[in-house]
């Protein structure tokens, strides 16, 4: 966790990142300062404390909370057994053959459906599949847990289903090859999307309901992303802010900011360009407008040694249509 101080002598934390505001600001998103260590911008500022209410966070921040969503594998460690260094074990309470189980983050998704449907990518499906079928049967499980604090709090993780899915962004990769069960599969895409349903609550296995409610409230339904398929491609130089959850930063969301960078086609299909940084873990999050509504999502980052350092490559949010309307189909 990092620690900022203002001109008071005060330390505020925030989970990976940190706001600073300007009054002389225009616009109320040109005010956003992300700060990624202590001590790398030091302006005469306040700072936004973690436990704020959602009302008062900044814009993008209210937004990201929205919808966005850690998407896992919750692996059940039985009694005796010890849990590998630095892992992240949750206890689970009654009901369960054991009274632990260790969490790995795969990677981010978007709440776009109050009945619990969640948009991520096929090669975070298909990594979640592979680490549940080498689990063993019955002793792990694809997890979701909505991002609603300063943390992801697995101790409100819901069990998930897939329910559509296309093929991976690369056709060489043939994540087809293992599918998930009952699953609508559209093989003829490989827009590397995949769309889950949250069914129950991991601890408790209660049936989650439709409105879906947040965690800790289970009378206040969760607020979703709005998916629309015929947003235009944004202007070049754009700004765009991208969220998720990398590996390094554990149960932290990180929000990085950067530019629309033009599109790009190749045997992997038509391609978003966006210049801020895209993480490892990143894949399946929302890539969101000053507005906040969705353009696109996290797929993939491009390596350094490739030519193109910065420039990372996205989904545009029209290319999910197939994958999403598969999933509404299969649940109507």
């Amino acid at each position: 966790m990092l620690g900022f101080e203002d001109n008071d002598g005060r330390h505020w934390q925030k989970g990976g990142f940190a706001y600073f505001f300007s009054e002389e600001a225009s616009h109320p998103l040109d005010c956003i300062f992300p700060v990624r260590e202590a001590g790398e911008l030091h302006l005469p500022l306040p700072l936004i404390p973690a436990d704020v209410p959602m009302e008062r966070t900044p814009p993008i921040e209210r937004w990201m909370r929205k919808g966005l969503v850690h998407v896992g594998v919750a692996i059940y460690l039985n009694d005796g057994d010890d849990p590998p260094p630095r892992a992240l074990l949750i206890d689970l309470g009654s009901g369960h053959s054991t009274a632990r189980a260790i969490i790995t983050n795969m990677g981010s998704g978007i709440l776009f459906d109050q009945r619990g449907l969640i948009l991520t990518c096929e090669h975070v499906r298909h990594a979640c599949e592979s680490k549940i079928r080498h689990a063993g049967q019955g002793r792990a499980f694809l997890v979701a847990c909505p991002y609603t604090q300063a943390k992801t709090d697995w101790s409100y993780a819901w069990i998930a289903e897939v329910i559509s899915h296309t093929a991976h962004w690369d056709s060489t990769e043939n994540t087809l090859a293992l599918t998930s069960p009952g699953a609508t599969t559209i093989s003829k895409s490989n827009a590397d999307a995949a769309v889950l349903r949250a069914t129950r609550l991991l601890c408790s296995r209660e049936e989650v309901t439709s409105p879906i409610a947040a965690p800790a409230r289970p009378d206040v339904p969760l607020p979703c992303f709005s998916l629309d398929f015929e947003k235009d491609y944004p202007e070049m130089t754009q700004r765009l802010w991208c969220g998720g959850f990398p590996a390094y930063n554990h149960n932290h969301v990180v929000i990085t900011s950067g530019e629309y960078a033009g599109e790009y086609t190749d045997e992997s299909g038509r391609w978003t360009l966006y210049n801020g940084q895209v993480n490892p873990g990143d894949s399946g999050g929302p890539v969101i407008d000053a507005l906040g509504e969705v353009v696109a999502w996290n797929v993939r980052n491009v390596p350094r040694h490739s030519g193109a350092a910065g420039i990372n490559h996205l989904r545009h949010i029209g290319e999910a249509r197939a994958c999403v309307q598969a999933a509404l189909e299969r649940i109507a």
